[in-house]
């Protein structure tokens, strides 16, 4: 695991990011085409995010560092430390925050919202749509995060991570904070790195796709008549 100390949404922090499939992405690269003469594929998205990637890796900067700046991603970033600090009384520990995380080969990162001691991590959601909060807080079911939880134990090697959806809109009520101790799943970690890597293959063909073609631009020679016509526009 390889911890950058940087802030979440700083230029570094973009910078930490770049090239890197992240945890909050691995959900959508796993799905696939259920019919069709494609069945099987990966879907639009993933190739879009697959080809994303690879321009990312070949520039080292982000593509698009506007998308880090929604209603979304600016409210969860305001809220992240309200909850760092409701999540530390709950536990009677302290939570140390962290900007991002990569395995050691810099495939595969995670804005981990706060490590615990030696073996736990956690994520928290502050969640809006009332269906989704009564998913959470009824049925118990965090499943739409499955991947990106246990994606976090899989970077950092960590046994446990905590989930909490915290809603300041319900403070004064034990609903403010839920909170959830994930175990780590082994065997769902091995089928989540086979589909990233899968996936990360992908990434690779469209990468090789653009050095080829960056290649083949830098040996392109210009040819007597192409040189005569510019030197007519700046002679």
């Amino acid at each position: 695991m390889i911890i950058f100390d940087v802030e979440q949404g700083s230029p570094e922090w973009l910078a930490c990011r770049a090239g890197k499939i992240t945890a909050s992405n691995f959900q959508e690269v796993r799905k696939r085409l259920k019919s069709g003469q494609s069945k099987g594929d990966f879907t639009a998205a993933a190739h879009k995010y697959a080809r994303r990637i690879a321009l990312e890796r070949v520039t080292g900067r982000l593509i698009d560092e506007d998308r880090f700046n929604s209603w979304a991603m600016k409210r969860g970033t305001e809220l992240e430390e309200a909850a760092r600090l409701k999540h530390e009384d709950l536990i009677g520990s302290f939570i140390e925050q962290v900007g991002f995380i990569c395995d050691d080969d810099e495939l595969y990162g995670a804005s981990a919202d706060g490590l615990i001691g030696d073996h736990s991590g956690a994520e928290y959601k502050c969640l809006v749509d009332p269906d989704r909060i009564m998913a959470v807080v009824i049925d118990e079911d965090i499943s739409e995060f499955t991947d990106q939880i246990q994606g976090c134990m899989m970077i950092t090697g960590r046994s446990q991570w905590e989930f909490c959806m915290y809603t300041p809109q319900l403070e004064g009520t034990s609903l403010e904070m839920v909170r959830y101790v994930v175990d780590r799943d082994e065997n769902y970690i091995a089928d989540l790195r086979k589909d990233l890597d899968l996936f990360n293959n992908l990434v690779l063909k469209y990468f090789r796709a653009l050095q080829k073609r960056m290649e083949q631009l830098d040996s392109k020679t210009m040819k007597p008549a192409d040189v005569e016509q510019v030197e007519g526009i700046f002679g």
